[in-house]
C-alpha cells in the first residue's frame, strides 16, 4: 500500500477500533463474556487491521493455510481456510472502500470469471439438486474473490518471487514433517499437516515448479544451494504420497521443466 493510500486508511481504522474495542468492553461487563472469547477477539482485530494496512499479508496468510488447512478441522468441517478466508476477503474489501479506490482492472480474466459466474447463477434455474448447485455457485464465487485478491495485490515481479518463495518454504517445511511422521510410523504415506494424500501431492507438484522457477531467477549461490536442497525433499516427499494423481502430474510437467532448467545458447555459462 502506497503511503498516501495508508494516510488515508488510517482514520478509517482509528474510528473502527474504537467502535470495536467499546463493543469488547460492553460485552466482557454486560454480558459476561468469557475474557479468553475477548483476548481472541482483540487479536482478531489487530489482525484485521494489518490486514487491511497491507492486504499482502492476507495473500502469505492464504498460502500458508493451504498447506495446513486440514491441521486443525473439526468434526462440522470447520477448517482454518475457512475460518480465516472470509476475514482476509473481508479485511481486502475494506481497504479498497477506504481507499476509495480499486486496483483491480477490467480484462479478460476478469471478464471471464464474470462470465463464468453469471452461467453458473443462471444454472441453478434449471438445477437437479439446487442445494448441491448453490454450494458450488458459492464455491466458485469465492475463488473467483481471492483470484481477483491475488492479482489486485500482486502486481510486480517482487511480489511474484515472493509468492512462490512462500510456496516453496512452506512446501519443503510441511514435506520435513510428513517424512518424519512417515519415518516414525505414525502415518503410512506422506500428507503432512494437509491429511489428504492426493491434495498434498498437488501442492508439492506445484512446489516444485515454483523452485525450478526461482533457481532460474536467482544468482546467488546460498538461495540456489537451498533450491537444489529442498528439491529432492519434495520429489521423495511426492513419491511417498503414493498418489496417483500427483505422479500422472509430475509425469505431465517433466518435459516443460526440462525446458526450463536447460540454458539456452545465449545464456551465460
Amino acid at each position: 500500500m502506497m503511503p498516501m493510500d495508508r494516510f488515508r486508511v488510517q482514520p478509517v481504522l482509528v474510528g473502527g477500533a474504537i467502535a470495536y474495542m467499546g463493543l469488547l468492553a460492553l460485552a466482557l461487563i454486560v454480558m459476561h463474556l468469557s475474557p479468553l472469547v475477548v483476548l481472541t477477539l482483540m487479536v482478531a482485530g489487530i489482525g484485521m487491521a494489518a490486514l487491511v494496512l497491507n492486504p499482502l499479508f492476507g495473500v502469505h496468510t492464504l498460502v500458508l493455510l493451504l498447506f495446513v488447512e486440514d491441521a486443525a478441522a473439526t468434526e462440522s468441517g470447520m477448517t482454518a481456510m475457512k475460518f480465516v478466508g472470509p476475514i482476509v476477503i473481508l479485511a481486502w474489501i475494506v481497504s479498497l472502500a477506504a481507499r476509495q479506490k480499486a486496483r483491480v482492472h477490467m480484462n479478460a480474466f476478469v471478464v471471464i470469471l464474470a462470465l463464468f459466474i453469471g452461467w453458473c447463477s443462471l444454472s441453478l434455474l434449471y438445477a437437479v439438486d439446487s442445494d448441491m448447485a448453490l454450494v458450488r455457485l458459492s464455491t466458485f464465487v469465492q475463488l473467483a474473490v481471492v483470484a481477483i485478491l491475488f492479482m489486485s495485490v500482486i502486481n510486480d515481479l517482487p511480489r511474484v518471487r515472493g509468492v512462490l518463495w512462500a510456496i516453496v518454504i512452506w512446501a519443503t517445511a510441511t514435506t520435513l514433517l510428513g517424512l518424519w511422521m512417515y519415518a516414525a510410523g505414525l502415518e503410512t504415506v506422506v500428507t503432512g499437516p494437509a491429511m489428504n494424500r492426493n491434495q498434498f501431492a498437488v501442492y508439492l507438484n506445484i512446489a516444485i515448479v515454483c523452485g525450478l522457477m526461482l533457481f532460474q531467477d536467482t544468482r546467488s549461490r546460498l538461495t540456489r544451494f537451498f533450491l537444489v536442497a529442498a528439491l529432492p525433499v519434495l520429489l521423495v516427499g511426492q513419491a511417498l504420497t503414493f498418489s496417483r494423481k500427483g505422479i500422472i502430474a509430475n509425469s505431465r510437467y517433466k518435459p516443460g521443466c526440462g525446458k526450463l532448467t536447460r540454458p539456452s545458447s545465449g545464456s551465460p555459462g
